[in-house]
């Protein structure tokens, strides 16, 4: 999960699927949570996160930006 740390910023949302391709999520939720919480990064659930503001609604998903994952 090296990736996460690099690209993680305030602000961010990390999305960590228990099925399909993250058949190994579980196992690498230790290997970055603590380190982000060392940094001051807070998880909350997604009932938390929408509780929190206003949500933002975008017509497709992407990972960093808008189309980047149009491949899959």
């Amino acid at each position: 999960m090296a990736i996460v740390k690099q690209r993680v910023k305030p602000g961010s949302n990390i999305i960590a699927h228990a099925n399909g391709r993250g058949r190994n999520t579980a196992r690498s939720l230790p290997l970055f949570i603590p380190d982000l919480k060392k940094q001051g990064y807070k998880f909350v659930t997604v009932s938390e996160l929408l509780a929190a503001g206003e949500p933002q609604v975008s017509s497709t998903c992407y990972e960093n930006r808008l189309g980047d994952n149009s491949h899959y």
